[in-house]
């Protein structure tokens, strides 16, 4: 494309048409109708009433006999509902405030970001507010024909005649360099730019903490919400028992919506986005099948870009479905010998277990497809770019030991006897050592004629040592789709 030419694209916000959501709406509750008729620890407590909501993405059907994404979509045999998650479906904003009547609207809170922003500040402070907020005198606006302390009814009527000033003549070098997109930006989003109704966001994501019989527990966040609705309140019941102007309404209504600006913008600015947010814990990093969370370390030995080495624990726990049924089928134990050999190898080295997960990479191998190993998907969450998530093959399972050092303990548990291993010997010089090792009478003697009578504890304690590398092991070579912070040595 030529410089003469060159087409300039806006990635432009969507604005949700407040009024229209809350048309469409069954069964939501308006809190105006509500608030006069009760008391204020009744307001909070249908506020912070979260029966009935998930706040995480497993599916469940109605009486939670069927839980888990396994069975999303199948309907429950007892209760005869759809086995499924609401999260990832509308959420619905089931409760909402509306303007006084005298009030003709009020900006979009989502367009108020956008419009703020980009008209700047004087003074240290938003021009926009400074338009809406009647406890200020009426001064003018530096570099501008307008005033301050005008009021909501004053900006309705000439919204226009502000929005073509400031796309004209913007005070400023940078909100002049947005006035296209800003232009474009009005044009498509027409009537949903104002609203009468507020909505109070979805109780999946509010910040209630904690319920008991006795106190309720909720985040800092949520004060700025039960402000809001006090102070439109305490406006609605004067209104009811006397006569007041409309700028007196319109000051008192300045504090309702800073209040619930302040509300939205905790939750949605600082509480979803940020690293220990709620989408975070409960969306993106929640559990699903066959999945594993593991810290990533660099593998530091020759090997290829896409080779993982797995952890003995982690290893365990994702394959044992696998493990369990190759023990039932090639081993011959029964269901219940399976899942307790397997359960209990993953805190306790097992060396057919071991052998079992070495045959399965090989298997991989040695396919009419082969593979390096076997296949899985990393990612690290939440999944933002493009490449993060990346085929990768388990290629080695840590420690992976060639040879049990101990055959007569790890078949005989029961046997109350173990050994001291030479101190001057790494681990594959005692497996070479075992090999002259005899057993008399249920006693171990090692080759130098030494009866060893301790604990069969010390053993075991020995053993885990050899597998407390907890670490997934990948290539440097991978990080940057991931985004991964590798530990180094």
């Amino acid at each position: 494309m030529s410089k003469d030419y060159q087409e300039t694209r806006y990635v432009l916000p969507k604005i949700v048409n407040f009024d229209e959501l809350f048309t469409r709406t069954p069964n939501c509750l308006l809190f105006n109708d509500i608030m006069l008729d009760r008391t204020p620890e009744e307001v909070i407590d249908i506020i912070c009433d979260i029966s009935g909501d998930k706040s995480d993405s497993v599916a469940s059907c109605a009486c939670e006999d069927l839980v888990g994404n396994y069975y999303d979509g199948m309907k429950c045999q007892t209760c005869g509902t759809i086995c499924e998650s609401t999260l990832f479906g509308e959420i619905r904003n089931d409760s909402w405030l509306e303007i006084p009547v005298s009030i003709k609207g009020v900006l979009n809170p989502q367009a108020f970001r956008v419009i703020s922003g980009w008209m700047g500040n004087t003074n240290h402070h938003p021009i926009l507010k400074q338009m809406l907020n009647m406890q200020l005198p009426q001064d003018p606006i530096p570099n501008t024909p307008f005033f301050t302390g005008m009021g909501f009814n004053w900006f309705y009527d000439n919204f226009d005649a502000v929005m073509s000033y400031f796309l004209s003549s913007h005070p400023t070098e940078a909100g002049r360099s947005k006035s296209v997109a800003m232009k474009l930006f009005l044009e498509n989003t027409g009537a949903a730019l104002w609203c009468t109704k507020l909505p109070i966001l979805s109780k999946l994501i509010q910040p209630v903490t904690k319920i008991s019989k006795e106190v309720r527990y909720a985040d800092s966040d949520i004060k700025n919400l039960i402000k809001a609705i006090f102070s439109l309140r305490s406006i609605l019941l004067a209104e009811k028992m006397m006569k007041f102007t409309l700028d007196h309404i319109d000051r008192n209504f300045y504090r309702v919506y800073g209040e619930f600006l302040a509300y939205t913008d905790n939750i949605l600015i600082y509480k979803l986005p940020k690293k220990p947010s709620i989408l975070r814990k409960h969306v993106f990093g929640s559990r699903s099948h066959c999945s594993a969370r593991s810290v990533a370390i660099p593998i530091t030995e020759p090997h290829d870009s896409d080779e993982v080495y797995f952890p003995w624990k982690l290893g365990v726990m994702v394959y044992k479905y696998h493990l369990i049924s190759i023990l039932e089928k090639q081993r011959g134990l029964t269901t219940f010998a399976a899942v307790n050999r397997v359960m209990n190898a993953i805190n306790v080295y097992d060396h057919e277990i071991d052998v079992i997960m070495q045959d399965m990479i090989k298997a991989c191998q040695h396919a009419k497809n082969p593979t390096k190993g076997l296949p899985i998907l990393m990612n690290r969450n939440p999944t933002l770019r493009i490449g993060s998530i990346q085929l990768l093959f388990i290629t080695r399972i840590k420690p992976g030991l060639k040879k049990n050092p101990f055959p007569t303990l790890i078949d005989e548990p029961q046997q109350m006897v173990s050994i001291s291993m030479p101190q001057d010997e790494d681990i594959r010089g005692a497996r070479e050592a075992t090999d002259d090792w005899t057993t008399s009478n249920g006693v171990i003697i090692n080759p130098f004629g030494e009866t060893v009578s301790d604990e069969i504890s010390k053993i075991n304690e020995w053993l885990t040592s050899l597998i407390e590398d907890g670490a997934i092991s990948v290539s440097p070579c991978i990080v940057k789709g991931p985004n991964l912070d590798l530990t180094s040595f």
